[in-house]
């Protein structure tokens, strides 16, 4: 867990006050095969909701990073969304 934590630290920083994360949501995969983790937050912008999702790619710590959904955050600048990625190691 703290390997997965970390490479998704270390995506995050490379965007500072683009990419807010308020979820995570580990799921061990034991050893029964690929674990999953779930990441919630906002985004400045639809582009570094894709940044961020590049970036845990590049990790290649990931087998799999996808964009879940995006949705306008009530209130908040027009750009600004909340998404879901859900990530397999």
């Amino acid at each position: 867990g703290a390997m997965v934590l970390g490479a998704v630290s270390s995506a995050a920083a490379k965007l500072p006050e683009q990419v807010y994360l308020t979820k995570f949501d580990f799921q061990s995969g034991g050893n029964a095969g690929a674990g999953s983790v779930r990441l919630e937050g906002a985004g400045a912008d639809p582009l570094a909701i894709a940044s961020f999702a590049e970036q845990l790619r590049e990790t290649q710590l990931f087998l799999e990073v996808s964009i879940s959904s995006t949705r306008k955050l009530p209130g908040g600048a027009p750009a600004t969304r909340a998404f879901e990625l859900d990530c397999v190691f």
